[in-house]
């Protein structure tokens, strides 16, 4: 009876953890994205390179993607125009380096001088923009870097990949917890 027991309280723990998992995932709000989206932003602006003259030039690769013919922002924002974008802006709200995407994309955002830390959300071309506004200190100036990806890119790679590996790893867990409890009990 004991194992049994244990049995079903490995099931009901199990499936529990599935349908947490399923549900954080499947729902559309910000509970994933908006912090994964304002931590994006705060790795970039802490990725910052800048010239001689202080000014905002390109991103470092902090991220390892040395080996690869582009770096990390590169890959992203350029490959992605239509999903993601950044901008860097100076304290008075010009912009001095912006992503591929360029200063289209934020037009029609309401952000246009938003220069304050946190997430906001916008909508472009009927698309839900996840976005995020981190500051960068440099040589007494303080620069603000905007970040924003579609919710739907982000829905994708919750979908595609997050929920599938979360539910492998929970199934390997599972089953080692089962034989490791199997074997203790037989014993």
């Amino acid at each position: 009876k004991v194992l049994l027991a244990y049995v079903a309280g490995v099931v009901l723990t199990i499936t529990l953890m599935l349908a947490v998992a399923v549900a954080i995932v499947t729902v559309k709000g910000d509970v994933l994205s908006g912090p994964d989206v304002a931590d994006l932003t705060e790795n970039l602006a802490e990725m910052l390179t800048f010239d001689t003259n202080g000014v905002p030039v390109s991103f470092s690769d902090a991220l390892g993607f040395a080996d690869s013919e582009e770096d990390f922002a590169s890959w992203l924002f350029d490959s992605l125009k239509q999903e993601t974008a950044y901008r860097v802006l100076d304290a008075s709200g010009n912009v001095v380096l912006t992503s591929e995407a360029g200063e289209a994309f934020w037009r029609t955002s309401g952000a246009a001088r938003r220069l304050e830390r946190g997430r906001f959300e916008f909508e472009r071309e009927g698309v839900v923009m996840r976005a995020a506004t981190a500051a960068s200190e440099h040589n007494g100036r303080t620069w603000f870097l905007q970040c924003a990806v579609s919710a739907r890119f982000l829905q994708f790679g919750y979908r595609a990949f997050a929920l599938p590996f979360t539910a492998f790893g929970v199934a390997v867990f599972s089953l080692v917890l089962l034989v490791v409890f199997a074997i203790c009990g037989y014993v």
